[in-house]
Formats: structure tokens, sequence, C-alpha cells
């Protein structure tokens, strides 16, 4: 070999190495973004797997942008910051999510996806009227600025992942079954033991069961006679009549009932109105008993009192009664002597008339006193013979 074909040789491998590394370089994303500059945007997410600076940002599987820094937070979630192309608008109804870019690579990529409907609303239905009027649309239509902040970004499940978390779902999917199984087969057991058990109890009690049976069969026989009987009743013409008239008579007699209840009612209301009345009665009474409750003692004192001086009243007009049946006492004398009370009569009668003859005398008296009041000189005897009225005459300058 030459030294020539070394060299062709090794120039191809040189290519081929190159081109190898240049593809490996584009398929794990090592080489800086050479696209031109856009506006930044920052998106928070509970973890970012996969993802690391350059990593492609696309909308609707198209490529928009890159991912320009990575920063993880004291509480273990990431805020990413990536720059998008000026000439694409990001929307406030549009969500971003990590998911699986490559199963080979592991590499991640970032998606920007329009809101479902329920959290579209959610998030920009105010009113809660169940749709996005005119201004709640626009809203929802607003293009983001440069250095907005997305606070809802997703984190889509890898198909790896996902794999492994149905390998250890159906796992447990498998144990519950075979614990199911192993129950099953404890309850067939049980069960087999349970029908041996009533097995071996009908053996041992088929006389009483042959004897359950020939009573069930002896009741079903009456039963049948008695719904024969039933049948031979109700099957009369006439009896069908009676009944036919007794049910047409109940509307009459609900229609009396009820009559009757509208009266209890009115002769309730009545007892109520009664009731109420003496109950006023009650209190106007109580109004009136009150006060002689309150001077219940002044009114036993008084009426004790009372009852004392009656009793000594009676005393005293039983010791009159004595006194009056006494034979030797005046007033016994007075009520029961005839001569002795026309006595008394006729002193009383001269009395009487001794009295009026007085009464002239007792009139002069007067006129004399009032004579003797007006001219004292009357009491010599010229004034008592002179019949001049009092007055008349010569007067001393001394009266």
């Amino acid at each position: 070999m030459n030294d020539q074909k070394l060299k062709t040789r090794l120039g191809a491998v040189i290519l081929l190495a190159g081109l190898i590394t240049v593809s490996l370089g584009v398929m794990f994303e090592a080489f800086p973004s050479i696209q031109s500059s856009g506006y930044e945007i920052l998106i928070h997410f509970p973890s970012a797997p996969g993802v690391r600076e350059s990593t492609t940002v696309r909308k609707s599987g198209v490529d928009i942008g890159r991912v320009t820094e990575v920063e993880l937070q004291s509480d273990g979630a990431v805020i990413l910051t990536i720059s998008v192309d000026n000439e694409v608008p990001i929307l406030t109804r549009e969500i971003c999510r990590i998911k699986m870019g490559s199963l080979l690579t592991g590499a991640a990529i970032l998606e920007f996806t329009p809101l479902p409907d329920a959290q579209l609303l959610a998030e920009f239905d105010k009113d809660q009227n169940g749709l996005l009027d005119d201004d709640e649309l626009a809203l929802s239509r607003k293009p983001l600025t440069s250095g907005s902040l997305i606070s809802n970004g997703l984190v889509v499940d890898d198909p790896l992942t996902v794999l492994v978390n149905m390998q250890q779902n159906m796992s447990e999917t498998f144990g519950s079954i075979q614990g199911a199984g192993s129950g099953v087969q404890g309850a067939s057991v049980e069960f087999q033991t349970l029908m041996e058990s009533l097995n071996s109890s009908f053996e041992q009690s088929e006389a009483e069961l042959q004897q359950a049976v020939r009573q069930t069969n002896t009741a079903m026989q009456k039963f049948e006679v008695a719904m024969d009987s039933l049948n031979t009743i109700v099957g009369d013409e006439q009896t069908r009549v009676k009944l036919k008239e007794s049910v047409n008579e109940i509307p009459v007699v609900l229609r009396q009932a009820t009559l009757t209840l509208a009266s209890a009612q009115q002769t309730m209301k009545y007892f109520e109105t009664v009731g109420r009345k003496a109950e006023t009665n009650l209190d106007n009474l109580e109004k009136f008993t009150r006060p002689l409750g309150e001077r219940g003692e002044m009114l036993v004192e008084s009426i004790t009192s009372s009852v004392e001086n009656f009793d000594s009243t009676v005393s005293q007009m039983n010791e009159l009664v004595t006194t009056l049946n006494n034979a030797e006492g005046s007033l016994h004398k007075i009520v029961h002597d005839d001569e002795l009370y026309y006595s008394i009569k006729r002193t009383t009668t001269n009395i009487e008339e001794a009295t009026k003859r007085m009464r002239p005398i007792l009139n002069d008296l007067r006129v004399f006193s009032d004579k003797i009041a007006t001219d004292p000189r009357q009491l010599g005897v010229s004034g008592m013979l002179d019949r001049r009225p009092a007055g008349v005459g010569v007067k001393s300058p001394l009266w």
C-alpha cells in the first residue's frame, strides 16, 4: 500500500469522523443557537427534566425559539428563560409544556399549545356565565410582551416514565388479582364446607323436612279451600250487588265524616273562644283577688275583730233579753205591767201639758230679759210700774 492510498483513507476517516461529530452535536443540541435575537419570556415549571440551555421551543410543531437560561429555585421549582422570534406572538390563552423530544437522547422540548376549554373558562370567564364575551376573548388573545412571566407551565410524563408507572400499577393490579384469586379459593372452600354441613343437616333432619313439607301441603290445601269459599261468596250475584252498593255508599259516608269533622272543628273553635273568655275572666278575677290576697292578714284580723264584736253584742243582747225576762226587773214590769205602763203614759202626758203652759212664761221671761238688757233702770220700782216702752223719755248724758 503506497503513501497516497494511506492519505486518502485517512482523509476519508477524518471526514467521516467530522460528519459523525457534527451529526452527534446536532442530535444532542450541543451547538449554540445561531438564530436571530428575539424577545424573552420567563416560564415557571415545577420541574424541568431533560431541559438545558439551547433546548428547542416550538409552537404548533414549528421551532420558534430556544431556552437561554435555566434557574433552579429554592423550593425545587424551575424558571426557564426562553428567547422567541419577534414575528411569533405568544398569546395569554396558550400554555407551555415540557415533553420528551427524543427517546434515544432523552432531550426535551418546550411546546406552546392552546388552553383546554374548561381551563380557558376558569381563567378568563370573569362573570361566571359559561361563555367568553368580546372583552374576555380580547383579553385571552392578548400577546405577551418581553419579560412576561408564565406561571402555569406543565410537565408531560415521557413514555418511559409512563411505562414504568404502568408496570408498577400492573404489578399492583396483578397482586390484587392474585389476592382476589386467593380469596375466591378460600370462599370456594368455605362454600364447599357449608354445602357439606347442609347435606349433613338434611340427612339428619330428613324426617322433620318431610313433616314440614306435609304441613305445607296441608296449609296449601286449606288455603285453596278458603279461596274457593271466598270465590263462592264473591261470585254470588246478590253479594256482588251488595258490595257494589256498599262501595257506592262510601263517598256518602266520607262526606258525612267530612261534615262531622267540620262540625267538630267549629265546636273546638267555640271551645277555644270560651276558653279565651274564661281566661280573660280569670285574669279580671285575679286583678280583684290580688289586693285581697295582699291584704289577707289585715282582712282576717278585721273579720276576727268583727266576729268578736258581734259575739260581744250578742252577749249584751242576751243580757238585755235576760233582764227583760227577769220578773223583778223594771223593764220587765214596764213591758208586762199594764197599769205601770198607763201610769207612765199619764205622767208623760202631764209633763207635755206642763211644758206647753210654761212656754208663755218662758216667752215673757225672754221679753223681760230683753228689756232689762236694753234699759237696766227698769229694775227699779218706777221702772217696773212704768208701762212706757223701753227707751222712751229723758236720757242721761251718761247713757
